[in-house]
């Protein structure tokens, strides 16, 4: 069989096309796992930036409002908090959210707070007390780990 010019011409670019495609893929598939790796990396930061985190509360110690012989409360509050990111302003202002708790915890009276649906009330209102003194939503939950009234 006797091979043209014209035939020559069309294998050459057809083999030179496969190589360059050939090429092209191979280079593809090495970048794409030169920056696999830091992709996945980012990704996972921001899969952890966005896990919830807590914060364990020192315990409060408060007079109960209206109790006669004077009644006290002892709590102590894990806060869930929306990221990991939120714990930093947590630690930054506890001063004013342990000032905002402490009134609210004093304002209560052992009646209240003897029932279960008073300690879930408590519960919201220190998520939206503790909310509104840091001006974002950085708590969604908050536990009780101690919850003693004497």
């Amino acid at each position: 069989m006797i091979i043209t010019d014209f035939s020559k011409k069309t294998v050459l670019s057809a083999l030179a096309v496969t190589l360059t495609l050939g090429l092209l893929g191979g280079l593809w598939f090495l970048a794409y796992d030169f920056f696999k790796p830091r992709a996945a990396a980012e990704e996972k930061e921001k899969i952890v930036a966005k896990k919830e985190a807590t914060v364990e509360m020192e315990p409060f110690v408060v007079n109960l409002a209206g109790a006669q012989p004077q009644r006290y409360l002892r709590a102590s509050l894990s806060l869930v908090l929306n990221n990991g990111h939120d714990k930093q302003n947590v630690k930054q202002s506890t001063s004013r959210l342990r000032h905002e708790l402490i009134m609210l915890l004093s304002s209560k009276t052992a009646e209240s707070l003897l029932a279960a649906e008073g300690k879930s009330e408590l519960r919201e209102q220190i998520v939206e007390r503790i909310n509104t003194a840091a001006g974002e939503e950085l708590v969604y939950e908050v536990y009780f780990r101690e919850f003693l009234i004497q």
